[in-house]
């Protein structure tokens, strides 16, 4: 799409197949967002709305199919939204061995072990972001027992 690329083109995620209500996608840097929709033919740039993470990545909530790209340019708000929230005084212990992301739903940085307990800086309705020896990353939050005040 000729008008995204004369954005400044940054990065792009394709999200296809069934895709369900509130999915988290984050990209790794901050910048603005185009969706374009897989239900139209051809393709239409959208903007859609983006929040910027303390930890500086630019995250959409997702309710279908379609490519999203990093442009040049701003998260549409500053603030994480309602269903994500920082915490204090959280503490999260591993039911299982988990996956430890680079953000909800995203790339495998490593594993973590079954029973460990973490320091959960921020959630959203399925996904805690936690502390692990002074790295950062995300793990499910289906697979947890919370300590504290983690709502």
């Amino acid at each position: 799409n000729d008008a995204v690329i004369a954005r400044g083109f940054i990065d792009a995620i394709d999200v296809f197949g069934w895709v369900s209500q509130g999915v988290t996608v984050c990209f790794k840097q901050l910048g603005a967002v185009v969706f374009l929709d897989a239900m139209n033919s051809p393709r239409t740039a959208e903007d859609i709305a983006s929040y910027a993470t303390p930890d500086g990545r630019t995250c959409v909530d997702l309710n279908r199919a379609g490519t999203l790209v990093l442009v040049h340019g701003s998260p549409t708000t500053a603030a994480m939204p309602a269903g994500t929230s920082g915490l204090q005084n959280c503490m999260v212990t591993l039911t299982e061995i988990l996956n430890f992301r680079d953000g909800p739903g995203g790339d495998i940085m490593g594993i973590l072990p079954a029973g460990v307990t973490l320091t959960a800086l921020e959630r959203t309705s399925e996904w805690f972001h936690v502390d692990y020896h002074g790295r950062q990353g995300w793990i499910s939050a289906n697979y947890v027992t919370e300590n504290g005040t983690c709502s």
